[in-house]
């Protein structure tokens, strides 16, 4: 879907902002070109409300793109002996949470590495993303690397990343998509007993046939 927006007062940019939220669907990329300027905020705030997630505005992330206006990567510290599995930030802490990227390096081997601080799939990332990728050039594995494509725009603005708070499950882990099975099942209300009930019997000792 293309929407040009030209309008922006709060209002507008509000309504503007609940009714794209109504047409998309979980694949789609919302990109924010020319300028919003204030209207940028209320364009998330209106996005957020639409699905309930009013909360999120308070957020620590929400206010760190506020402040910094640019783009932030969600990281979390890993156990450096598995930085090979992701791409590892060098970077300057330079208060509470926060990183100022130096640069990106898509999964080191534990040598390398500069850090054990990880890149976990979670991005606000300007659109000049984009043109970026169109020209860059596959890397490991022979796949364009969002990773390298982030190194190239850290080369035109300042980029930071943010180590956020939370429970983190590496679903692409065999282990960790186990727990994160188990964990949400036990959350669920109409799943929780009969759950807790099927692993009493122990079914890892039954004989298997």
């Amino acid at each position: 879907m293309n929407y040009t927006y030209k309008s922006f007062s709060s209002d507008d940019t509000l309504n503007f902002a609940k009714n794209l939220a109504s047409k998309l669907q979980k694949k789609d990329v919302i990109v924010l070109t020319g300028e919003l300027g204030s209207g940028k905020t209320k364009f998330v705030e209106g996005i957020l409300s639409y699905f309930n997630l009013e909360d999120e505005i308070s957020s620590p992330t929400f206010t760190i793109v506020n402040e910094y206006k640019t783009t932030i990567l969600g990281v979390q510290t890993v156990d450096p002996k598995n930085v090979d599995k992701y791409g590892i930030v060098d970077g300057l802490h330079i208060e509470d949470r926060v990183y100022k990227v130096k640069r990106l390096v898509e999964k080191p081997s534990v040598d390398e590495a500069p850090s054990n601080v990880a890149i976990l799939g979670r991005y606000i990332i300007t659109p000049q993303i984009f043109e970026i990728l169109e020209n860059t050039a596959p890397g490991k594995g022979n796949e364009i690397q969002l990773t390298d494509a982030l190194e190239t725009l850290i080369k035109n603005e300042a980029m930071y990343a943010y180590d956020f708070e939370g429970r983190r499950y590496d679903v692409g882990d065999k282990l960790g998509f186990l727990q994160a099975t188990v964990e949400f099942a036990l959350k669920r209300e109409e799943l929780r007993e009969p759950f807790i009930q099927y692993l009493n019997t122990k079914p890892w000792e039954n004989e298997t046939r």
